[in-house]
């Protein structure tokens, strides 16, 4: 029968196999091969469309405009949350207040 698999083990116990030997990537969402630590320092808008849909729910940190600083649009962090966000920024010694958080919803 087409589509029917003969391996007995359920669904969940072959991702986490395919995943534990790197045939499946966890980082992003399921079936996502985007690491997000390569998105830091990129424009949203220059995300090819395969990282704009791994990213898509995800919340993104860009420096908020001041005409002082003027900076570039480029992601500084990306997590599950605001909470992770900040945390994240804070890994990397940047200060959260100089940053505005917003979900992720696309490329368009």
């Amino acid at each position: 029968m087409r589509g029917v698999s003969s391996d007995p083990r359920t669904l969940n116990e072959r991702v986490a196999a395919g995943a534990a030997y790197g045939k499946i990537s966890l980082l992003m969402g399921q079936n996502s091969r985007v690491d997000p630590a390569r998105l830091i320092g990129r424009s949203p808008q220059s995300l090819r469309p395969f990282e704009a849909a791994a990213l898509v729910g995800k919340w993104i940190a860009l420096e908020i405009y001041t005409p002082e600083r003027a900076p570039l649009r480029r992601i500084e962090a990306v997590g599950d949350s605001v909470e992770e966000c900040i945390r994240r920024l804070a890994e990397r010694g940047l200060d959260p207040r100089r940053f505005e958080f917003t979900p992720f919803l696309g490329p368009y």
